[in-house]
């Protein structure tokens, strides 16, 4: 089953607690803010993180994926359209690097090409 037909499957609670924790949220702000018990959340994670199955990229939630401040300014000139030629150019940077730092997003985010790495870090928060 594609990754998004099993987020899609998810029930309310179980998709809005993932995504706030995707961002970086933790258990106690995810549980004041949706008005749960930490208990609550924890269980909703858990049973979000079964369904999806650890193929899937939210399954490795935790956190915002730990992308350097560069390698995020790289994706995000990325998500403009910008090829690594012109991040270098933009950013002061060699081409290589600017290559190295948007496949190392992608590996970060679990992404298999460029634009899903772009896709994966909107939805994990990296670029709010």
């Amino acid at each position: 089953m594609p990754e998004d037909d099993r987020f899609d499957q998810l029930e309310a609670l179980e998709k809005e607690c993932l995504q706030l924790s995707a961002r970086g949220r933790s258990v106690p702000e995810i549980a004041e803010r949706l008005a749960l018990s930490e208990k609550e959340v924890s269980v909703h994670l858990e049973q979000a993180k079964r369904k999806l199955g650890p193929g899937h990229t939210l399954y490795r939630q935790g956190g915002e994926p730990r992308l350097t401040p560069r390698e995020k300014e790289c994706l995000q000139w990325a998500a403009l359209g910008k090829s690594e030629w012109e991040v270098s150019q933009i950013l002061g940077i060699s081409e290589h690097t600017a290559e190295k730092h948007l496949l190392n997003a992608k590996t970060k985010l679990g992404a298999s090409n460029r634009v899903h790495a772009v896709a994966e870090a909107i939805r994990c928060g990296v670029f709010e």
